[in-house]
């Protein structure tokens, strides 16, 4: 070989690492942007989650408060009664004065 095809394949091979270099820079920002990305979707779905944890507690105590309501009109139906106050509030209550007037 000589002197000037050396240098040429050199000067080729100097391109080339420097075009590798180049690229593997892209790359890396590339992935670093990917990255970022990745790390502001898990901080939104954290925020996301945390809410609705919260709204999950915040349910469970309502439905807490509910529960012995629910329970003593069960207990009602069980034992066959319409309304807390049984018959007597058809026939004296609102219901029962609308219905004799009609």
């Amino acid at each position: 070989m000589t002197e000037y095809a050396v240098h040429e394949k050199l000067g080729a091979l100097l391109a080339e690492v420097k075009n590798l270099r180049e690229d593997f820079r892209r790359s890396d920002d590339k992935s670093d942007a990917s990255r970022a990305s990745v790390h502001r979707r898990m901080d939104d779905l954290v925020d996301r989650v945390g809410k609705v944890e919260g709204s999950v507690v915040q349910v469970s105590e309502d439905v807490n408060e509910m529960k012995p309501v629910t329970d003593d009109v069960r207990k009602w139906k069980l034992m066959g009664m319409r309304r807390p106050c049984g018959r007597r509030s058809r026939r004296h209550g609102p219901w029962g004065q609308h219905r004799r007037l009609l």
